[in-house]
Order: C-alpha cells, then structure tokens, then sequence
C-alpha cells in the first residue's frame, strides 16, 4: 500500500475499517465472462472510423468539413452519441471529431486504464489525423481530459468549453466517496449496472432533469458499453489511479480562452463547482441553463450550439 493511501486510511480510520468489512463479505469472483458477451466493434455504427493509437484501438466520428477542428470528449459511462445532435449544428462551420475514450462505446479496454491515457489518446488521435491544434469541448469526465490538455499542450488547444466538468471537488470534498473508488465496492457497482436495468435508471434520472423521461432504449444504450469484454477490468484500474484532489493547480496552467455551460439542475456536478473554476480559469465565462441537468448538450442542444458559436467567434 503507498504511503499516499495508507496517510487516507489514518485519517478516516473509521471508514477504512467499516469498508474493509463489507470488501470481505464480497464474493471473490464476479461472473464477469456471462456479462462481458460484446466486442468493441459490437459498439460501432456504420459510420464511424478506427485508428491504432500507441497500440490501442480508438472509436470516432468526424463530421463537417470546417477549417477549425473541434474535438468533443464524452463523460464516464459515455460515448461519441451524447454529441450526437451538437455533431450536426457544429458541423455546419466546423469540423467535428467525436472519439469514445478507452474503456468506453467502440473504443478499446485497456487492461491498465489511468486518466493522463486518455489525454494521450487525444493527442495520438490529433497527430494521426493530421489536427495541429483545435477547440476542446469536455462533459464531465471529459472535462478533466480537455483540461490536462490544455495545461500540458496549450499550443495545441485553442479553447476549452466545459460542460457539467469533473473539477474532483465532490472527492476532495467527501472522502468517503474516494475510499470506496479504491474497494471492490466500485467493482460490484459496476457489475450490478451491467444486469440492472434499474440501477441504470436511477443513474440515468440522476443524470437527467425531471423533465426528460428515461425510456428502455436509452437504458440499453447505456448497458451495451458495460458489456463489452475487458470493460471491468479498465474500470477497476481507472478507480484505483483517479487523481484526488482538486484541479486548482492544473486549473492555473491553462492559458487558452474557457467556457462553462452548466445546467441548473445538475445534481452530478452541482452549479458551485463551475463558480469555483470561474475564479482559477482564464478569461472564463459562464452560461446556466434553467431546467436542465447534467447533459446540457442532450437536453438542449441548440442553446449549447449557439453558445458554442459564439465563444469560438470572440477567441482572438
């Protein structure tokens, strides 16, 4: 055990106990081989594209045919569909790529999976696609992705819109949240959600507004993803390698102009933590959106559109 995590352990000991409890009740073996019955390929439209990137196989849409390239990075449990409808309105004027990160849609399920392999599953797939820079766009997860990337490769991004953006701040500030991403309790979340059509439910109410209802296509297409074989054991490592912490440092190294687009009733990344990265991000603004949750860009994608069009047309 490092020391990092073990520092974790003594100062919620309680919790670490409580946890290592439960973790022993836990069945050893998962019937993971009876849920794992697709391949990444099972996942892909007709339409969509597949490179080799450092060895892995990466998924992707690329639509319009615009001079400025736009790359939109989907959230945990995503794919290249929640761009669906922003695909179409960007593409008028742009050139719009849609790649499934590793672990998720048609992507390949790297057996080690760490965040910073996502950011250089963007670049690689910049480099083989021939993009010297564009404009990011990150939901949720997908934020953290375009945010390393600006702050690692500023040259290479030319703007940041975030949408729903993971910022750590509900890990930093529950830590019994990021002790449980360490357990095997992570690992039977994630195999209840590939067997439970109502588990996927209750995310995907969680993850709605009110106002959307949850039909059982939708549940489908969220529990496709979950059946692809290796899909458990990416996730298990990702859980195991998430940074802690917030993003304030890595926040203070972007430099490109940033966006927010937030929903006012997302209950995921609730609105306090786009405030927090208005006061650590550079010439930043920030668009609320009354009625909508967690997927702006599914719920209302004109307004996200347009607010993307804008923001791109004032960059210098």
């Amino acid at each position: 055990m490092s020391i990092e995590r073990e520092n974790r352990r003594m100062r919620w000991p309680g919790l670490a106990g409580a946890l290592d409890t439960v973790a022993a009740l836990l069945p050893r073996r998962l019937p993971e081989a009876s849920h794992e019955d697709l391949l990444p390929e099972d996942l892909c439209d007709a339409g969509m594209r597949v490179r080799d990137i450092g060895g892995r196989r990466v998924a992707y849409t690329d639509h319009g045919s615009g001079r400025e390239a736009l790359i939109m990075v989907h959230g945990f449990a995503g794919s290249h569909r929640t761009w669906s409808a922003l695909q179409v309105l960007l593409g008028e004027r742009h050139r719009v790529i849609c790649p499934d990160l590793w672990g998720f849609g048609g992507s390949g399920r790297p057996a080690t999976l760490a965040p910073h392999d996502w950011t250089d599953q963007l670049l690689g797939l910049m480099d083989a696609l021939g993009i010297t820079d564009a404009a990011l766009v990150g939901h949720s997860i997908g934020g953290r992705v375009a945010l390393t990337c600006a702050a690692t490769a500023g040259h290479r991004v030319r703007g940041v819109a975030l949408l729903g953006s993971d910022g750590a701040q509900m890990l930093s500030r529950y830590p019994f949240l990021w002790a449980m991403a360490r357990t095997p309790l992570l690992r039977m979340t994630v195999a209840r959600l590939a067997v439970s059509g109502a588990d996927v439910r209750r995310l995907l109410r969680a993850s709605y507004s009110e106002h959307v209802p949850i039909t059982e296509t939708m549940i489908t297409a969220y529990q496709r993803p979950l059946r692809v074989r290796g899909t458990y054991a990416a996730l298990r490592h990702l859980g195991r390698s998430y940074p802690d912490g917030d993003l304030t440092p890595l926040l203070r190294r972007v430099t490109c102009p940033v966006t927010l687009v937030w929903g006012a009733q997302d209950r995921v990344t609730p609105v306090r933590a786009a405030l927090e990265m208005l006061t650590a991000l550079p010439a930043t603004d920030l668009l609320i959106l009354p009625g909508v949750g967690h997927l702006p860009q599914e719920e209302r994608p004109r307004q996200v559109a347009d607010h993307l069009e804008q923001f791109l047309a004032r960059r210098p």
